[in-house]
């Protein structure tokens, strides 16, 4: 374990390789309104079903909070659901944790990324 976190991290935390990552996907619920947690439940649902792992942070923290604890865990992928995401066809944020930005995707296509 020691040598995994010598190798694979940077000043933001871990960066799990896939293959030994605890969890895949971190997912950052942004809001408690009911179309976010359903949206959410929908998300857990479709990785779980496909045996990705998923973290689910559901605390009712900052957004800069939660992506900056994301980065710490090393966690590989970055999923967000937030009221703009909502607005914007049902889409999802991801972020691939050894990138800088993020991009929209739908929920099937996220999967099969």
């Amino acid at each position: 374990m020691g040598a995994l976190v010598e190798l694979f991290s940077d000043d933001n935390g871990l960066n799990w390789p896939e293959t030994v990552a605890p969890f895949k996907v971190y997912l950052a619920q942004l809001g408690n309104q009911e179309a976010i947690k359903a949206q959410c439940q929908k998300f857990y649902d479709a990785c779980t079903k496909q045996d990705i792992a998923v973290f689910w942070d559901d605390r009712d923290e900052r957004p800069g909070i939660k992506f900056n604890d994301a980065d710490l865990y090393g966690i590989p992928y970055r999923a967000v659901i937030s009221e703009q995401t909502i607005a914007k066809k049902q889409q999802i944020e991801v972020k691939k944790r050894t990138q800088q930005t993020s991009q929209m995707m739908p929920l099937e296509a996220l999967i099969k990324y």
